[in-house]
């Protein structure tokens, strides 16, 4: 007996692995739910049309297409000031990186306003 769908508990190559077995049983990919860790294109490019159905739940958004990817691009991509490769920008990885960027920059942004700019903040203050 199939269960009716998975939450799939993965990260790294176990996504890619864990997808192909699924295909090989029979289980339909459209039943399985990867967590965040699971959802990055990079689990999923070397696999192809094996992962046709496959979802993963995010904690931001996913779409490539969003203006922020858009000004990245314009701003600093196309002025060669990027650091990463240009192609990466929009993917699930790049944009994850951007969202924890952004939280951690307005969580000072938020303690300065607090405690003070121009003042050394503690861990504690940040938080």
């Amino acid at each position: 007996q199939k269960p009716d769908y998975v939450l799939f508990w993965s990260a790294g190559v176990m996504t890619p692995a864990g997808i192909r077995e699924a295909q090989a049983s029979g289980y339909p990919r459209e039943k399985i739910y990867g967590i965040w860790w699971a959802g990055s294109d990079h689990d999923v490019k070397d696999i192809g049309a094996g992962a046709k159905g496959y979802n993963a739940i995010t904690i931001h958004n996913s779409a490539a297409k969003d203006k922020v990817h858009d000004d990245l691009k314009k701003f600093v991509y196309d002025k060669g000031q990027g650091t990463g490769v240009p192609a990466g920008v929009g993917t699930l990885a790049h944009t994850r990186g951007m969202m924890i960027s952004m939280l951690q920059v307005e969580a000072i942004r938020a303690a300065q306003e607090k405690y003070g700019k121009g003042k050394v903040l503690t861990p504690e203050q940040v938080r």
